[in-house]
């Protein structure tokens, strides 16, 4: 794999000259709900850094009308897909290259992910919702963000309850430097008690687990138990997938990019690989890797691994794909006999195997006019009969993020991602 030298000059359009960390067409926006009386504040990285990230936001519950207007006219659409917690709502924006997403609360509710399953949410609400609103300040990015005992507090709600499943360094030094900060406009001494514990949990308990539980603890005064969300049903196998197929010789990068595009998009998004590498069963793995031991299962294995061990996985991973609905599917390479052979499997493979909308050919080598089809070259052309868009992506040239950005751009541009993924705000 040979990808160009990393590039981390950021977007001169998106962000603030100087290195502001909002991109321009959010404050913009912040500037526009402020002039038409919408109240607002950011709820989690109150001076954000990562643009790759969503930027969290409570938009004040009397105000959802108006702001979902504002966002409607200004070209936002929403995610259809529901979040796991149903008080978040994902709005999505393409802005010179860039998919911008804002997360948004209109209840500044928290789901405990230690107490909920997947059938209950235990949730909690916030207690002092308009005074946060109305005691905010603005930050380097002239953005409203919570002040005082009320930004230590919702910042320790999104990190005791584990909103996002995990809990992070960078979230337990956000919160240090956080109670620090604020420390100076907090004027009741019981909040002022519980700011200081905060800070000595973080500081002194080294389990993750016991930090959370110590959190949860102090900040529970500040919020009452709200209304449980039950989430009944089942999996469903649902076809409104966007798969994205990756195809390329060894070494072009292709599960590198794939990995890349899995850690660092804000859109939804899973992987899965049908290549024949890497799919003989672990109990045989380290022998089959042996010279001599991988000559003897070719003879005796080849025949049941084709036709009955390969097939049987295969079918079981594409279930679990189909269950993984309302997402981008990452698919790494596909199968050599399915495209370019004529096994008797073709008819079985060709049922079941997801159908790509999108195909991303990885070659890390410059074109040679006359040059022989590869293998590679020989399954996008068998692939392009089906009228499905090729894109080339020279992993020679670019970085992988530029590899990334192209990938998103064609993604989220694509005619079946905006019909069946997104919607207008209201």
């Amino acid at each position: 794999m040979a990808y160009s030298k990393v590039t981390t000059q950021p977007n001169s359009v998106l962000q603030k000259n100087g290195g502001g960390n909002i991109p321009l067409i959010i404050q913009e926006l912040f500037k526009t709900i402020e002039i038409e009386g919408i109240k607002y504040c950011l709820i989690t990285d109150y001076e954000p850094k990562n643009l790759s990230k969503d930027i969290d936001i409570y938009v004040f519950e009397a105000n959802q009308k108006d702001f979902l207007k504002i966002l409607k006219h200004e070209g936002w659409k929403k995610r259809k897909a529901a979040a796991y917690h149903p008080n978040h709502h994902f709005y999505y924006k393409w802005i010179e290259g860039n998919v911008v997403c804002l997360d948004i609360k209109f209840q500044l509710i928290f789901a405990d992910i230690i107490l909920s399953n997947r059938y209950r949410q235990v949730r909690y609400r916030y207690k002092k919702e308009a005074e946060a609103l109305n005691t905010c300040r603005k930050n380097n990015n002239d953005t409203l963000r919570p002040t005082g005992w009320h930004a230590i507090a919702l910042y320790a709600g999104h990190m005791a309850f584990l909103e996002r499943g995990k809990l992070e360094p960078r979230h337990k030094h956000a919160m240090l430097h956080y109670t620090e900060e604020e420390m100076q406009h907090i004027n009741s001494e019981e909040e002022r008690r519980a700011a200081l514990a905060i800070k000595s949990a973080l500081l002194h308990e080294k389990n993750d687990r016991e930090l959370i539980l110590k959190i949860q603890k102090i900040i529970l005064n500040s919020f009452t138990k709200a209304k449980p969300h039950y989430n009944i049903g089942y999996p469903k196998l649902r076809s409104n997938q966007f798969n994205a197929l990756f195809l390329g010789m060894d070494d072009s990068g292709k599960s590198t990019l794939i990995d890349y595009v899995k850690s660092n998009t804000i859109l939804k998004c899973s992987s899965s690989c049908f290549g024949e590498k890497g799919w003989h069963l672990p109990e045989v793995q380290t022998t089959y890797k042996q010279p001599q031991a991988s000559r003897l299962f070719e003879k005796i294995l080849y025949t049941p691994y084709q036709y009955v061990i390969y097939p049987f996985k295969l079918v079981i991973q594409v279930l679990k794909m189909k269950i993984q609905s309302d997402r981008i599917m990452l698919i790494d390479n596909h199968l050599n006999h399915l495209l370019l052979g004529n096994s008797i499997l073709y008819n079985f493979y060709a049922k079941i195997l997801p159908k790509p909308d999108l195909i991303f050919f990885l070659t890390n080598q410059p074109a040679k006019p006359g040059a022989q089809i590869t293998g590679e070259s020989a399954k996008v052309t068998k692939l392009s009969t089906e009228n499905t868009q090729i894109i080339t992506i020279n992993t020679a040239v670019n970085s992988v993020q530029e590899c990334h950005q192209m990938v998103i751009s064609n993604i989220f541009q694509h005619k079946k991602y905006q019909e069946e993924f997104l919607k207008p705000p209201c």
